[in-house]
């Protein structure tokens, strides 16, 4: 492993960390930066490579790229500490983070590796006003995120796992993927294309969920909930809200949820209970316990 206090990449310069190499900016112990305005590779082949920040706070500056690949990773060891990647690209695939640290994104972090996941852990306090987005493979994603301005994209139908990821604000776009999600949560969001939960998982809704697209429940086996998480949820955005065996999805929580204007639809068993009151402006059809099909199942998963 070698140790320095902080690196710059000037532009036009590319700087490669070999297989098994770790490089590791301690800065002055509160900040270390790393100003990249060229290219920085983290190859890795077979084994890790790992760009490790050992100060509280680390900034990657310059406008820069960064390329993880295979079992690369980039995160700061720090308990409670922060990386913030003002304005470089970051992509391939590998690891960001690790849940010791939050990450914050201003700039585009990207999967670029087919057949490939990128794994994004942005801790208990993430930041996102930039762009998260997959281009070749796909996309986990962990963590408590602010995504106020910024956008989580689900492209080229290679979907974004959200692994557990509560999201606050901001757009999610699954226009040309998909969304697959394991528990978590969706807050003040707007959904654009599938956002579907997994089998055996519950997802809780919170405030103005705007959904263009579908919200699903995944079920196949397994109860499978939309948790209203107390309070008022409007529903809004003219989309579709339906599930896949109706045996095992349910509405549920405490609260109210006020569908506006999407359609409740398909195979959802239970719609509301004691605890959650409906109030709906928009449609509830066909909704019943049984059918003869199969789930349909997102590309994330």
């Amino acid at each position: 492993m070698a140790t320095i206090r902080d690196l710059t990449i000037s532009l036009g310069d590319q700087l490669d960390l070999n297989n098994a190499t770790t490089l590791e900016l301690d800065g002055d112990g509160t900040l270390a930066t790393l100003s990249n305005a060229g290219t920085l590779r983290l190859n890795s082949s077979p084994n890790a490579t790992v760009l490790r920040f050992a100060a509280k706070d680390a900034v990657i500056s310059g406008g820069g790229t960064i390329h993880l690949q295979n079992s690369s990773s980039l995160l700061n060891d720090v308990f409670g500490g922060r990386v913030t990647n003002l304005n470089n690209v970051i992509d391939g695939d590998g690891s960001i983070g690790n849940g010791t640290a939050s990450f914050t994104n201003s700039g585009v972090i990207r999967s670029t590796t087919s057949g490939h996941r990128l794994a994004i852990s942005m801790g208990n306090a993430g930041v996102n006003t930039g762009t998260i987005e997959t281009s070749l493979g796909t996309i986990s994603l962990s963590g408590i995120i602010n995504n106020t301005g910024g956008t989580i994209r689900a492209q080229n139908r290679n979907g974004i796992f959200l692994n557990g990821a509560a999201i606050t604000g901001g757009t999610l776009d699954g226009s040309g993927a998909s969304f697959g999600a394991s528990s978590g949560s969706l807050q003040d969001v707007m959904l654009f294309g599938g956002y579907y939960v997994a089998n055996g998982n519950t997802a809780v809704l919170r405030g103005n969920i705007a959904n263009h697209g579908t919200l699903q429940l995944s079920a196949f086996s397994s109860p499978t909930n939309f948790q209203i998480g107390g309070g008022t949820v409007m529903l809004t955005g003219g989309g579709v809200m339906e599930g896949a065996l109706g045996t095992f999805c349910s509405v549920l929580g405490s609260g109210t949820l006020v569908n506006v204007d999407n359609t409740i639809t398909g195979l959802i068993g239970k719609l509301g209970n004691n605890s959650v009151s409906i109030i709906n402006q928009g449609k509830l059809e066909n909704l019943y316990n049984n059918h003869s099909g199969s789930p349909r199942r997102p590309d994330a998963l």
